[in-house]
């Protein structure tokens, strides 16, 4: 969870940024959380901005907090099982083109005008590479694991303890 909490601010601190430049600020989470509160009819998302935003905010860091624990679980696992890494590359991939589908089921023209797809990139780069960093940190040997895993050979450390 705590990689996740990584992640999670560094998207919020990317798009306040992005809000501020624009002279919007909190634009972005305030607008998602009303795109979300329509999809699944949360009708105070729909009807306050500040609900949207607190809504949202929920959200974003509760579901960054999932992929923060599912992540760390991986990590541990690929010190048994190092070519679980590469799986996890590869749902890291799909997961990015999930989002964007996402944000276009949001039927929010509003705010697929504002949020552009270099700037959710960006966004998910940030987030991903913070959680990285973290990870990266915490477990010295997950470089040596990540090329095990692609290449295929062992690395020949003792597991972790």
């Amino acid at each position: 969870a705590i990689a996740g909490a990584f992640g999670a601010v560094g998207v919020a601190v990317w798009f306040l940024l992005v809000d501020l430049i624009a002279a919007e600020a909190l634009f972005t989470p305030t607008r998602l959380g009303a795109a979300f509160g329509r999809v699944f009819g949360i009708a105070p998302m729909v009807e306050t901005e500040t609900a949207a935003f607190t809504g949202y905010t929920i959200v974003h860091f509760a579901g960054f907090a999932v992929i923060g624990i599912v992540i760390t679980a991986i990590v541990h696992l690929s010190d048994r099982q190092p070519s679980v890494l590469a799986g996890a590359f590869l749902v890291f991939i799909i997961s990015e083109v999930l989002i964007y589908i996402f944000i276009s089921l949001l039927h929010a023209t509003e705010l697929l005008e504002h949020l552009t797809w270099p700037l959710i990139a960006v966004g998910n780069l940030i987030g991903a590479a913070l959680m990285g960093w973290k990870l990266w940190r915490d477990h010295p040997r997950l470089g040596a694991d990540f090329e095990s895993a692609l290449t295929g050979k062992p690395q020949g450390h003792p597991p972790r303890t």
